[in-house]
């Protein structure tokens, strides 16, 4: 048995729910057609339009790691490489959305890829090369 998966769970939990914080944070005060709503969100500015643009990226970065962590669970990968991954995931998923809604785009850029560096880890330690 490979341990508790807590850890690792309440990250991909976390993961799945960043994108609604995300698109939330540029809502509150906004003026939203509920008719249309992503209409509303393309014609927001500022950090209001990337809140909606790092909620998009949140939930294409969701997936890969939350199939990583299942990987790593059917392989019997111990819990505690997974959790020390997932929450460096989360880190910088966090840091991400801060760099995005702050408009620093080259920060941003390099956390985005060692984010995905977490997800490949990941992946790395399902099949064992790690």
């Amino acid at each position: 048995m490979a341990g508790t998966y807590t850890i690792p769970y309440l990250c991909v939990l976390f993961a799945a729910v960043a994108p609604y914080l995300l698109v939330l944070s540029g809502r509150i005060g906004a003026r939203v057609d509920v008719k249309q709503p992503r209409l509303s969100s393309d014609a927001q500015t500022g950090w209001r339009r990337r809140s909606y643009w790092a909620h998009l990226n949140a939930f294409e970065a969701f997936a890969p790691f939350a199939v990583g962590v299942i990987l790593c669970r059917l392989e019997n990968v111990p819990s505690w490489k997974v959790a020390n991954v997932g929450l460096a995931f989360v880190a910088l998923r966090i840091l991400h959305a801060a760099l995005y809604l702050a408009d620093k785009g080259s920060a941003r850029f390099f956390i985005f890829c060692l984010g995905c560096a977490c997800t490949v880890w990941l992946y790395s330690l399902a099949i064992g090369l790690s």
